[in-house]
């Protein structure tokens, strides 16, 4: 199945929020975290057929934001139609006679999705990752949700992180978090005394041309980096070695040379990302309330966890409904133990259920 969308909506109801949609909790929830926050971002995202895409958001959730359009009288959700074949239409012809031979089964064709995925290293400049996605997104690397793309995109032979991972660098505590997908990690702090420029672009340049000189059955360079520095070497691999160049950076801090001179590029973080400071700042803010013996309620919650961890609340609050979705958190009804006659709806966690990358 699949939606035909044809003529323009004004701008007014494009730029209409979410949040003043009568929308289903669910659905709601999965288009925030999405970050589809309009109605010209839902039918955006439709025109790419990516709606259906989105994380968490099902068939009943898709037809209950298509019904939503349609009460706002829009002449873009009257063009909204499913087009299904009839089980008719998509069954086989039935032979006219014994005697005829049904024709010959054709020879399958080869595609894209039949070769190999090309031979690749990876080099990521975490520095630009961390530092650039906190400041600008407010949001620390979620290196798994990556490692899954990744891996669409190239056999991966090696994946090497670089950075200031020293008590001054400010990311010493991110060694373990990498460390539980790679041991390849290359420390690049400045011991000079009389510099304090960071080193992490050189000896990463250093390697990268190394790495390819030695190497020449490498197929595809990914670079996780933002840096237009990069865009030299970028260059190099694709147009004297003959190499296919990658890139990874973060949305906003990304040289726009570098992403045109790149075969293809992926901005982060990823529209269905899990938030993973939201998660990991959501659970442990419930288990302090099952130690003490309080009643965490949703809406508290959300405000609480968005005040005391500096995040953004609408965020908090898109990723508390996705882990009520998920199952991982539910509620149980209560008695206030301010006033016994008022019933709450008490958050609790099935912590069997919560991967320890997130906490």
């Amino acid at each position: 199945m699949e939606f035909i969308l044809d003529s323009q909506i004004p701008e007014e109801l494009a730029a209409l929020s979410i949040n003043d949609l009568n929308l289903t909790p669910k659905a709601h929830a999965a288009l925030r975290n999405a970050r589809i926050t309009t109605v010209g971002a839902i039918l955006e995202t439709e025109r790419g057929k990516g709606l259906l895409r989105v994380r968490n958001l099902g068939k009943a959730q898709y037809e209950d934001i298509l019904s939503v359009l349609r009460e706002l009288c829009m002449p873009e959700a009257e063009g909204l139609v499913y087009s299904e074949e009839s089980e008719l239409d998509m069954a086989a012809p039935e032979l006219p006679c014994k005697n005829v031979q049904p024709p010959p089964t054709p020879t399958p064709v080869s595609t894209a999705a039949d070769k190999p995925l090309p031979k690749t290293v990876v080099f990521v400049d975490y520095e630009s990752w961390y530092i650039a996605l906190w400041e600008i997104h407010r949001r620390r690397p979620n290196i798994q949700a990556w490692f899954d793309d990744l891996r669409k995109r190239g056999q991966l032979l090696e994946v090497t992180f670089f950075g200031d991972f020293s008590d001054t660098g400010g990311m010493r505590d991110e060694i373990n978090y990498i460390r539980r997908f790679t041991n390849r990690i290359i420390e690049t702090k400045n011991i000079s005394e009389h510099s304090k420029k960071s080193f992490t672009d050189f000896i990463m340049l250093d390697n990268i041309y190394q790495k390819v000189i030695a190497s020449p059955e490498i197929e595809q360079i990914v670079l996780f980096t933002g840096d237009g520095d990069f865009c030299s070497v970028a260059s190099y691999l694709r147009n004297f070695c003959g190499k296919v160049v990658g890139v990874y950076g973060v949305d906003d801090a990304l040289s726009s040379q570098l992403e045109a001179i790149s075969d293809w590029c992926v901005r982060l973080p990823f529209g269905n990302e899990p938030y993973q400071e939201c998660r990991a700042a959501i659970l442990s803010n419930l288990k302090y309330a099952e130690a003490h013996t309080k009643s965490a309620t949703f809406r508290p919650t959300v405000r609480l966890v968005a005040e005391h961890y500096n995040l953004p609340e609408d965020a908090v609050e898109a990723e508390l409904r996705l882990l009520i979705d998920e199952g991982i958190i539910y509620t149980v009804p209560e008695r206030s133990r301010r006033d016994y006659t008022i019933m709450l709806n008490v958050l609790k966690v099935q912590w069997d259920k919560v991967d320890t990358i997130t906490m």
